[in-house]
């Protein structure tokens, strides 16, 4: 292990714990995971990632990072009317729904290295004007966040209509954190094995 790729676990690791530690009765925590698997019909990617969403419910933003592996920035393919890759999503678990947030107008994937791409964006409406898309309804968008309602979907050249999807659910910190270190275990994995050969 180098020293950057501890560095960047550690400080992974200390923001999704600070995630979880800040104390408010209005911020709400969702941690979920991403996977082909989830798809409508299930995709070909093997790729995964793990994300926290935090919705505050005073001013009806949120703050999402999330963290793939398995998914190069040359992979992933703007879709939809604003050709953009990442999409809230409104449907149950195994449907698929209408975009009602379109994350790629807000901001942009970052190449960590090693097969890992983050995503973080502070401070989103969960709903309002999406561009090119229908403007979606607040109220509605945040009742079906807290009602299992909203999945997040990642876009590829391999997999248009989706190559992960994780549905926003809640749940505790500790697994997200034990993913992340997953993730960056495999991409020293992979990293040293490229070297290897």
């Amino acid at each position: 292990m180098n020293h950057r790729t501890a560095i960047t676990g550690i400080g992974i690791a200390s923001v999704l714990v600070a995630i979880h530690t800040a104390d408010a009765d209005h911020l709400t925590y969702f941690d979920f995971i991403l996977n082909g698997g989830q798809e409508v019909p299930a995709s070909t990617s093997d790729a995964f990632g793990f994300a926290t969403l935090t919705y505050d419910s005073m001013d009806m933003t949120f703050d999402l990072a999330l963290f793939t592996d398995g998914l190069a920035l040359a992979d992933l393919l703007g879709v939809g009317p604003n050709a953009t890759p990442i999409h809230l999503h409104m449907a149950p678990a195994g449907m698929n729904g209408g975009i009602v947030v379109d994350l790629g107008l807000v901001g942009s994937f970052v190449d960590e290295g090693g097969g890992i791409l983050s995503f973080n964006v502070m401070d989103v409406p969960i709903g309002g004007p999406q561009g090119a898309i229908p403007a979606s309804d607040p109220a509605a968008n945040e009742a079906a966040l807290f009602n299992a309602g909203l999945y997040l979907n990642l876009h590829t050249s391999d997999n248009p209509g989706g190559a992960i999807r994780g549905q926003v659910v809640p749940a505790p910190a500790a697994p997200l954190i034990v993913g992340v270190a997953t993730i960056l275990g495999a991409g020293r994995r992979r990293r040293r094995n490229h070297s290897n050969h």
